[in-house]
């Protein structure tokens, strides 16, 4: 299998991954005001919108990188860069929800994810030759 194959195939799992742990965090902020708002009323609803913009966030970075396995898959000039900055951007986003503790199966599995497609592409890519 050629890298390109490769380089698809994974950005495209960690892409529908990413899309899913997206929705899964959205679909429970209307949970996550409940619970602050018997806890810290004052500050439930800056929750829920950190939240809920988060989880729009992980959705449509998730989606981008489903857009860039198809150019990796192609060998698009564009699409490398592209896939590397979502995932190191990921990545970081991720290492610091485990960090603040936030070490729900969704939060690991987004970070595995993203880190797995950055190290891929790093040494999938490190033989090539640049154009």
């Amino acid at each position: 299998m050629s890298k390109r194959r490769i380089l698809y195939y994974w950005s495209l799992a960690a892409g529908v991954l990413g899309t899913i742990v997206g929705i899964l965090h959205t679909a429970f902020t209307p949970n996550v005001h409940a619970g602050y708002s018997t806890v810290a009323p004052e500050r439930a609803l800056g929750v829920a919108y950190f939240f809920g913009a988060m989880g729009l966030y992980v959705i449509l970075t998730g989606l981008l990188t489903i857009y860039t396995a198809f150019g990796l898959r192609d060998g698009e000039p564009w699409a490398w860069r592209v896939a590397l900055g979502t995932a190191v951007t990921n990545t970081v986003n991720g290492i610091g929800a485990v960090a603040v503790g936030f070490r729900h199966p969704p939060a690991l599995i987004w970070l595995v994810a993203s880190g797995s497609l950055c190290a891929a592409l790093l040494l999938l890519r490190a033989g090539e030759q640049r154009p």
